[in-house]
């Protein structure tokens, strides 16, 4: 953990650099490649007293506009992938600046001093680290808040009661022993986030992302199952019925301990 973590730090302080710590938690939105720079920056924004917004880069122009709007957005950060983007957002919201976000490498190979995050549980619970937002099929996409002490559920699953011979079907099925999970999420999907920050966190797991440069597909989750062990798989619905038409997706399922979906039900098929 701890290049992440100094990468956490040093994000904290060049947010802190560039624009100061918010007063009022004030909107940060962040465009980029599914990489581990949205969990990093997720952590860095709560350091700083900010909310975290994550524009899907599938809406489109007029989608993002509106819900930067609706956060009362007006500091986009991106990386040098999703630069091409920020003019059509700019036209359309004059007061909106963007920040340019160094590569990965880059993050992660340099050190930064400890930048400390102070509050007590009690004292930070409640404030609001994440914007998600719906999908936008019915209409603009409306953006969710999430306060910090939604991700208590997430860390208090592990200490829920179990009943003999039984396995609960929650987020304590990610405590893998130091395993691997593949999630298929996108960073800018909720479960994207809590996939690369609270379950490796909190549970004993290693989470396995698919390239940044390509959408997640069965192809691609079936040549990383191919190639390390996988006891989990955190995913989109279609990515498994993808993976279920390639020769060894069904034998390379089969030797996972499960499968958690999230987004839509899958379709059931005969095999």
């Amino acid at each position: 953990m701890k290049e992440p973590a100094s990468a956490v730090n040093r994000l904290a302080w060049w947010i802190d650099r560039e624009i100061g710590h918010s007063e009022d938690f004030e909107t940060l939105a962040y465009m980029g490649a599914t990489d581990i720079r949205f969990g990093t920056f997720f952590f860095a924004a709560i350091k700083c007293d900010y909310k975290f917004l994550v524009p899907s880069a599938r809406n489109s122009v007029s989608g993002n506009v509106s819900l930067l709007r609706a956060c009362y957005c007006t500091k986009v950060f991106v990386t040098a992938d999703m630069a091409k983007k920020f003019p059509d957002l700019e036209k359309n919201i004059p007061d909106l600046r963007n920040f340019f976000l160094v590569s990965l490498d880059d993050l992660l190979t340099g050190t930064s001093a400890h930048d400390p995050y102070d509050k007590t549980h009690a004292e930070g619970v409640k404030d609001p680290v994440l914007i998600c937002h719906t999908s936008g099929s019915t209409g603009a996409p409306k953006p969710i808040i999430l306060p910090n002490g939604a991700f208590n559920v997430i860390d208090n699953q592990h200490r829920l009661s179990k009943l003999e011979g039984r396995k609960n079907m929650d987020y304590s099925l990610f405590d893998l022993q130091g395993k691997g999970f593949i999630n298929t999420f996108p960073g800018f999907h909720v479960g994207g986030i809590v996939a690369m920050t609270a379950l490796p966190i909190w549970y004993d797991s290693l989470v396995v992302m698919v390239p940044s440069n390509r959408p997640a597909n069965g192809e691609i989750m079936g040549q990383i199952m191919s190639q390390m062990p996988i006891r989990g798989v955190f995913k989109t619905p279609t990515v498994l019925e993808e993976l279920l038409d390639t020769p060894e997706g069904l034998k390379q399922i089969l030797q996972t301990d499960f499968v958690m979906e999230t987004s839509s039900p899958s379709r059931g098929r005969p095999y």
